[in-house]
Order: C-alpha cells, then structure tokens, then sequence
C-alpha cells in the first residue's frame, strides 16, 4: 500500500498538471491556427514540394494538413479536458478554504505567500490547509 507522502506527492502532480496542460492546448491551437493559415495558401507551402503531378500534390496536401489538423484537435481536446477534470475535483471539494486554496496555488498558479495574504493566513497556516487539502482531493 502506498505511503501518505507517495499518494499526496502524486495529487501535487496531478494539480501541478492543471498549468502545462493549459500552455499545451495554447501552443496546439496556434499549430492549428498555423495549419489554417498554410491550408487556405496551399501555394506557400507547395514551393517546395516536387512538381510531378500538381493536381494530385495538391490533393496530397490537402490530404495531410486534414490529418495533421484532426490530430491536433484531439490533442488538444485531451489537455483541455485534462484541465476542465482538475477544476471539476477541485469544485466538487466540500470544504471552501481547501478548495479555494487549491484553485488559488494550483489554477491561478500563486505563490504560498499570495494565497496566505488573498485567505488571510499564516504562510505556516496556509501549508497546514494545503496538506488537509491534499489529504481530502480526489484524483
């Protein structure tokens, strides 16, 4: 059986996952974007490519950006729900000062002095919260 350190270090990575996943679905949506931008110019993208069969290059193209896109769309949908699955554990916590805790140092990413000062505790107060906090999460 796991240890309380092992499973509460596990839920600190699980929460500290909240803020990558987010970076990850804004560098994917501007890959995306990129895509699109090749996609309604196919003539940028085509220069380097063989000119053989132009018609069936183009297709090929068109074939692949469709790929590629599709593929980043659901990388993307992964992190989001990854992110959306992070809050909603955090929301359905039944104590507010945990939960609010939580949000404060996991989903806006503040440091332990500025959720002490934004919940008006103690730094030593705070980390006292954070471990009930861990201890009453759900993964």
């Amino acid at each position: 059986m796991e240890d309380e350190k092992t499973i509460s270090d596990k839920k600190k990575m699980y929460l500290n996952s909240y803020k990558q996943a987010v970076i990850a679905a804004k560098l994917i949506e501007e890959e995306i974007e990129e895509i699109q931008t090749h996609k309604m110019n196919p003539s940028y993208a085509m220069v380097s490519m063989p000119h053989g069969n132009l018609k069936k290059d183009l297709s090929d193209y068109v074939v692949l950006i469709e790929c590629k896109t599709k593929e980043l769309i659901q990388a993307r949908y992964r992190r989001i729900k990854l992110y959306s699955d992070i809050i909603d554990k955090i929301e359905h916590m039944e104590d507010e000062t945990e939960r609010n805790l939580l949000r404060l140092k996991y989903v806006h990413n503040k440091t332990w002095e500025e959720v002490g000062e934004v919940l008006g505790y103690s730094y030593r107060q705070v980390h006292n919260i954070h471990n009930r906090a861990l201890q009453d999460f759900k993964i």
